[in-house]
């Protein structure tokens, strides 16, 4: 049931005064007669807190439980610091589930322990934001350690409304221990001298009824009911009266509250408290609603306790109502493009519309809900239907809701068409046979009903298509989305029924982008993966989702990998590096790559924050990898840098359709740029910068690599001018590249097995004149590099046609243009594909002439094709589909077919063969030379004759056998180095041994000659080689061996900007962060550069120029092995150059509400509940004005206010000083600053308030003198 956001807000505010109820000692009085009780639906929401024994680490909760929480403080006394001097003090906390298990994922678990450690005179030392820890000092004497800790289940969506599933019933056990240096001590007093100062433990649970489990003490019930307008006159007094188990309640003004129902009521109740409202004709109008609270001590564990409730009139009528509102009247419903807003009838007595839509043919099956509201204040409510799929006529219908309580639903709304998407072609094609000609093949392929994305994907044999089905819920409620890929394969006039089993094979993620698929093996298996993204309360949960299969099985296997796994490869690249293309991000940017290798390929892009002239940006570095299992990411080949040289990349891969050992199995086009700056000029983002280097890189079956440094000449200097890189999806061996130099402005380059491409020609369209602007692109399936020409799409916002580039000359022959109009949407699909063996190409795409819910396929004849004119050479069959590429004297090939005596001449790609015995039925031919796959012509009189492909597959070699020891398939990091061996083996031969040893995961696993070392857990793969030589091949042999050990810690430091690179009195703070969540120390490793502040530990002070050198480090235990990580950068002389500390919104420090002062990084800050008074001041050595803004939000409302101060002259040259503000935050005159005073007094629940100090730094000894100007954000956690 969906329950509005308000009134969860409600909720929340009446829950949060329990205990103060509980204190009032309510009393009880005789029991009422049940026939008087209001109904059950008067009643929008009755739940119920429930305290137990404060004394015990147990909870045990009853059926229907949603949380429970633990609150903790331990007193230390003298003998404890004492016997602690100097050690680091921490509090470590689990809680255990009914099953005896520690409560982990699936799990939301909230709080953080604070430390205060004080002296005699009554000075504390505080825990800070970033660390739950303190060190003791030989002056403490007394403090104390508090924690909160509470325990619910994280939801499966980022649904604000919906509720979370029940806790599991039984008992929840919470361990909190002292540890001082990480060892356990006793909360012992006598040992010690440590006690548990006071404890509350509590569970919440919904119902009327409530059985509460054992070592419960009391119960607060809360009660939302509705009230009749019908039976209510203006002047009428209504009061609520609540029992538990039949027994009257004594209520007061703070129990009980009034509110209006209806949303769009002008001057609604505020639910202020009062134990009676007198009833006006707004609530008559609007609807009238009360909040009644009680508490119910003394109870008995077992023993239920049921609510009831009435709601009395003066003369002791019932005027209690149904809290469903009425049925809304007809919504309207209109369509722009893809896009339906709805204006929902009115709704009476209701805080919330929500919309279904429907097929009008089909009103049982809702297609998408949504929630009406308003985008500006004072703007009617609406729903909206966004990218709604075309082809449907959509009718509406709307529900009003009262706290989560729905009414009926209303009548439909009056239809409304959604045109499908699609291209109308005029005039018709031509329908022809010859050369260029279109035809139509198919007005009936099937489509992925709904799909909002169809791609085809190159394979060995044609294309896959991959289409997406993706699912949102607008916001509110605000659903997780989902995407559901389906792939299948394609043939030349539809789809194959039997791949992947069945035909098809489906995924889904949550949360994500669109998933993506490719191909690996032999071109016979598939990948499907995607992003799958769990929103919850403790945030974000990231995980790449695999699905795996082959082409002709309908079996599959699946994995997920978390974010985790992959920032751990991407910080393996050095320092600063991470997943993160921004720190908002939650995602990891990785796609499968199509190869024809053992293990599937995927591109992975890492980050690094990179300084340029104006700002400060993450940019990309790919990196090709592995995914072995759910905790393993093996580095193939790193694609890019980040230096001064180069700082970001681009890539085009193109894969070939077979290969094994070394054999190139993926080219890449990588480009290496340098970026000086970026900006965005009209809402497009321009980078300033130079073309570092143009690399082909080639990956081998085998995962080997090698590099051609400058492997392409393009005309460009800049990123401005450098042509783009086109690349077709697949390829034989070799391939055509084309570089986009302009509109309309191509050029064709031939790349080969090795080397650098060829110089590029310019290519042309004979049919330019009627395709003004045209873009060229390579249609999917493969094209050999044999090929004398190739075919390229030539395209238009209107037209589309098939260009055969002659690979020698660039001249293009165009086919057949198709000329139509567009009608766009969501789901709108064209893609080409071309016939390898033909070099006919097929069009697949949404043509408004195909069936109802159907695509169609057209085709163009191979504008080079040439009509028979008689009878041609037809193969059936042939005896050999390969050879080596130097083919042996007498090598032959023989084909069977028809009219093959009429074959002049017989063309292996464009080489021509030596014709052998020929009968109408029979032709034999030798093989020539060639290298790849290559097509094979019979030329005749009458035409030419298709022959298949052959594939050429290198020299034959002999082969050597090598065999690996490498000892016992486990181990352990720590163990004793290993000695690697092997052995050589050849048939008719003797083998001489001149092996190699390598590890293919550095990060697992290192080589140094024959000896092998385990330096971090996972798989680690070690490899002998025997090179080759012209006669014999390379002999490689493999061995995997599965390495335990505690997992490797990776620590994060943001470097500092420019401005914190300067020498100055003041210093700037680090950030550091660690996977593990380890305790972390910081080292000032060139103190005599840059030194520890005295503001806090990540407090940092350059003294001079110089190399500063900061190591932050982490203890190892036994899940994760101790972790290091060095900041270095150079101090630069004293300047003006600003300061910009953004601060970290994550880790808010607390304050009490008593008004101490806590020290939060360089500002002192403090609050006081009863006045409201917040107050800050800042410290440092330089002086100048100081302006303080604080922000924060309670509800729905946000305040600010702001404050000035500072040292407006000279003072102390050189110590630390402090600027106190002369008065509190907020505490103007100000209508503004009056409302946010009057807001911090009334806080009930934990507010984060942002205060952003801004300090226009100045000598102390010499005013005049402009230093710094530093803006640093601090967060304090109040109420």
């Amino acid at each position: 049931m969906i329950k509005s956001l308000a009134f969860k807000i409600r909720k929340a505010l009446v829950i949060a005064t329990s205990a103060a109820v509980a204190l009032t000692g309510l009393t009880a009085t005789p029991a009422a007669a049940a026939a008087d009780f209001a109904a059950a639906n008067a009643f929008a929401y009755v739940s119920g807190s429930v305290s137990t024994d404060a004394a015990s680490n147990d909870v045990t909760l009853p059926e229907g439980a949603s949380s429970i929480s633990f609150n903790r403080q331990f007193n230390l006394g003298a003998d404890f610091f004492t016997n602690n001097v100097g050690k680091k003090i921490t509090l470590k906390t689990s809680i255990t589930g009914p099953d005896g298990t520690v409560l982990g994922a699936g799990y939301s678990i909230g709080g953080s322990p604070s430390f205060r450690f004080c002296v005699t005179n009554g000075a504390c030392d505080f825990s800070t934001w970033d660390k739950s820890e303190l060190v003791v000092k030989n002056t403490h004497t007394n403090g104390s350690i508090s924690a909160f800790n509470y325990v619910n289940r994280q939801s499966t969506s980022m649904n604000m409304m919906s509720q979370p599933e029940p806790l599991p019933a039984g008992k929840y056990t919470i361990s909190t221990k002292i540890q001082s240096d990480g060892v356990d001590v006793a909360v012992d007093e006598v040992q010690t001298n440590i006690v548990t100062g006071w404890g509350t433990n509590s569970y919440s649970i919904e119902g009327s009824t409530i059985t509460p489990a054992a070592a419960a003490i009391n119960i607060n019930f809360f009660a939302q009911m509705c009230v009749d307008s019908a039976k209510l006159q203006v002047g009428d007094v209504v009061t609520p009266e609540l029992y538990i188990n039949d027994q009257k309640k004594n209520l007061n003004g703070g129990m009980t509250r009034f509110e209006t129902r209806d949303g769009s009521a002008p001057n609604p109740r505020m639910g202020g408290n009062s134990s009676t409202a007198t009833v006006t004709q707004d609530d008559i109008d609007f609807g009238l609603a009360a909040g009644i609270n009680t508490n119910q001590d003394s109870i008995t564990a077992g023993s239920p306790y049921a609510l009831k409730a009435k709601l009395l009139d003066q003369d002791g009528n019932d005027v209690s109502g149904d809290c469903a509102p009425a049925a809304p009247s007809k919504p309207t419903i209109t369509a722009q493009g893809q896009t339906l807003t709805v204006s929902p009838g009115a709704v009476k007595f209701g805080d919330m519309v929500q919309c279904d839509f429907y097929s009008a043919a089909d009103l049982t099956k809702v297609l998408k809900t949504s929630m009406a509201m308003s985008n500006m204040p004072n703007t009617p409510e609406t729903c909206s239907y966004d990218n709604a799929p075309g082809g449907v006529t959509y009718v509406v219908k709307t529900t009003g809701f009262y706290a989560g309580v729905p009414g009926p639903q209303s009548e439909a709304s009056d239809p409304v068409l959604v045109a499908a998407p699609g291209y109308t072609l005029n005039p018709a094609v031509s329908g022809g046979d010859k050369g260029g000609d279109i035809s139509v093949v198919s007005n009936s392929v099937s489509a992925v009903s709904g799909a909002t994305s169809v791609r085809l994907i190159s394979d060995s044999t044609g294309a896959l298509r991959l289409s997406t089905v993706s699912q949102s819920v607008q916001c509110p409620p605000c659903g997780a989305s989902s995407a559901t890929a389906t792939l299948e394969k394609t043939t030349t006039n539809g789809l194959a029924s039997t791949f992947a089993g069945t035909g098809s094979v489906t995924m889904t993620t949550a949360g994500g982008s669109f998933p993506n698929a490719a191909w690996y093996g032999a071109g016979d298996k598939w990948t499907l993966a995607g992003q799958n993204i769990t929103f919850g309360g403790n945030g974000s949960t990231f995980t790449y989702k695999l699905m795996q299969g082959t082409y002709g099985a309908a079996a599959t296997t699946s994995l997920e990998v978390a974010a985790s796994v992959f920032e751990a490869t991407c910080s393996s690249l050095g320092a600063g590096y991470t997943t993160k293309p921004n720190a908002q991000s939650i995602s990891v940017l990785i796609t499968p790559i199509s190869a024809p290798t053992a293990k599937q390929l995927y591109n992975l892009s890492c980050y690094k924050p990179t300084a340029l002239s104006s700002t400060t940006t993450n940019l990309v570095t790919p990196v090709i990898v592995t995914i072995d299992n759910a905790t393993t990411v093996n580095v193939v080949k790193v694609l890019g840098e980040n230096s001064n040289v180069a700082n970001a990349t681009n890539t085009a891969f193109s894969a070939s359709n077979s290969a094994s050992g070394t054999a190139t199995a993926l080219t890449i086009f990588v480009t290496k740029r340098l970026i000086t700056d970026i900006a965005i000029v009209n809402n497009m983002t321009t980078e300033s910068g130079s073309i570092a280097s143009r690399e082909i890189v080639r990956v081998a079956a085998d995962l080997s690599s090698t590099t051609t440094a400058n492997g392409w000449v393009t005309s460009g200097t800049t990123l401005a001018n450098e042509p783009a890189v086109i690349v077709p999806q697949i390829n034989d061996g070799s391939f055509y590249v084309m570089q986009r130099v302009a509109s309309a402005d191509f050029k064709l380059m031939k790349v080969t097995a090795t080397g650098a491409a060829s110089t590029a020609v310019s290519i042309t369209h004979d049919k330019a004149a009627d395709m003004v602007n045209y873009n060229l692109s390579w249609p999917a399936g493969l094209q050999s590099g044999s090929l004398a020409n190739v075919s390229v799409q030539a395209s238009t916002a209107t037209k589309l046609t098939m260009l055969s580039v002659n690979t020698t000359t660039g001249a293009g022959k165009a086919s057949e243009i198709a000329s139509y109009v567009v009608s766009p949407g969501v789901g709108l699909f064209s893609a080409t594909v071309v016939d390898a063996a033909t070099k006919d190409v097929s069009w697949w795409f949404s043509n408004t002439a195909a069936d109802t819910g159907k695509i169609s396929i057209y085709k163009w004849r191979d504008p080079m094709f040439v009509k028979p004119v008689g009878p041609v050479p037809a193969v059936t069959s042939k005896n050999l589909e390969y050879a080596t590429n130097t083919p042996a004297a007498g090598t032959k090939v023989t084909f069977t077919g028809t009219n093959l005596d009429l074959a002049t001449a017989v063309k292996f790609g464009t080489v021509a063969a030596t014709l052998g015995t020929k009968t109408a039925t029979s032709l034999e031919v030798t093989v020539p030379a060639g290298t790849g796959t290559v097509a094979i012509t019979i030329e005749s009189a009458n035409g030419n004759g298709a022959g298949g492909n052959f594939t050429y597959v290198g020299a034959t070699k002999v082969a050597q056998t090598v065999t690996l020891d490498a000892g016992a398939n486990t181990a352990t990091v720590g163990d004793a180095d290993r000695t690697l061996s092997a052995t050589v083996a050849m048939t008719g031969y003797t083998a001489v041994p001149s092996l190699t040893y390598s590890s293919t995961t550095a990060s697992v696993c290192t080589v140094t000659g024959t000896k092998l070392k385990f330096v971090n857990k996972g798989t680690c793969s070690v490899k002998a080689t025997q090179a080759g030589s012209s006669w014999t091949a390379e002999g490689v042999a493999t061995k995997d061996i599965t390495v335990a050990g505690p997992d490797a810690q990776t620590i994060t430091i943001k470097a500092p900007s420019a401005g914190e690179k300067l020498i100055g009195p003041d210093g700037f703070f680090v950030y550091p962060s660690t996977n593990s969540g380890q305790p972390l120390s910081i080292r000032f490793d060139t103190p005599s550069v840059c030194k520890k502040g005295t503001f806090a530990a990540n407090h940092v002070i350059n003294v001079k120029t110089g190399t500063c050198k900061v190591t932050v480090s982490a203890a190892g235990n036994a899940q994760w092995a101790a972790g290091s990580s060095t900041l270095t950068y150079t101090v630069g002389k004293a300047g003006t150059t600003a300061i910009t500390d953004a601060g970290n919104v994550n880790a808010p420090v607390i304050l009490n509400g008593n008004g101490t002062k806590t020290n939060v990084l360089s500002e002192v800050v403090s609050w006081k509940k009863s006045t409201g008074a917040l107050t800050v001041s800042s410290r440092g050595v330089w002086v100048g004005p100081i302006t303080a803004t604080a922000t924060f939000k309670i509800g729905s409302k946000s305040y600010t206010c702001s404050l000035k101060y500072g040292t407006l002259k000279a003072a102390s040259a050189t110590s630390v000083k402090g600027f106190p503000a002369t008065s509190a935050l907020c505490g103007g005159s100000s209508s503004t600053d009056k409302a946010a005073l009057a807001a911090l007094k009334k806080i009930t629940e934990p507010v984060v308030v942002k205060i952003v100090v801004v300090r226009e730094l100045r000598d102390p000894a010499k005013y005049a003198t402009k230093g710094q100007k530093v803006t640093r954000a601090v967060y304090v956690t109040i109420g």
